[in-house]
């Protein structure tokens, strides 16, 4: 039985600011992989959001501040706000973001904070999803089994590591394939 609803930040909660960065300025195959690199060390909290603007800037040849507005110019689904509160009477919510130091307090405000019951940060923690610790970390956060919450991620591959460590999963498309997949799940 389901007790817990985690959910992913970028590209579930708020637009992936990655996306556009990607089309901006990341057409080339090696400045792509290297750039995710540098953001793989931000979201372990190895490096800051400000030295990964930095260090990206000098890849693609631009000014850090434009790498900052582009990954910066995520804009949230208040429809999903809207839906955790209505879930949130009858099931605990959770946030599971590969993401680095102090993005809670500078990218949500005080209430949408607060409509998690439980958060777990990437760099927080030292470790990123799909890493199956992830998963166990924030069902123990919430107080709950892994085989008794479903994550919503719009990636595949955290889809498959949430399965892996006990939770059923949603691929996150859009929102009303989301509310269709997780009135499924939670009839059972």
């Amino acid at each position: 039985m389901i007790k817990g609803i985690v959910f992913d930040c970028f590209g579930v909660l708020a637009e992936d600011g990655w996306k556009k960065l990607n089309r901006l300025y990341l057409n080339d195959k090696e400045l792509y992989q290297q750039a995710h690199d540098l953001n793989k060390q931000s979201d372990l909290g190895l490096i800051t959001y400000k030295e990964l603007y930095t260090k990206v800037a000098e890849l693609v040849g631009t000014e850090s501040k434009n790498i900052q507005q582009a990954l910066e110019s995520e804009q949230k689904d208040e429809r999903l706000f809207a839906l955790i509160a209505e879930l949130r009477v009858n099931y605990k919510i959770g946030l599971l973001s590969n993401v680095g130091h102090s993005f809670m307090e500078t990218f949500f405000d005080e209430n949408e904070r607060a409509s998690f019951d439980a958060t777990v940060l990437s760099s927080d923690v030292g470790y990123i999803k799909p890493d199956v610790r992830a998963y166990q970390k924030i069902a123990e956060k919430l107080h709950l089994s892994t085989e008794q919450c479903v994550m919503i991620d719009d990636r595949q591959v955290n889809c498959d590591g949430a399965v892996e460590a006990g939770m059923q999963a949603i691929l996150y498309t859009d929102f009303d394939v989301l509310q269709r997949d997780l009135r499924k799940i939670l009839a059972n």
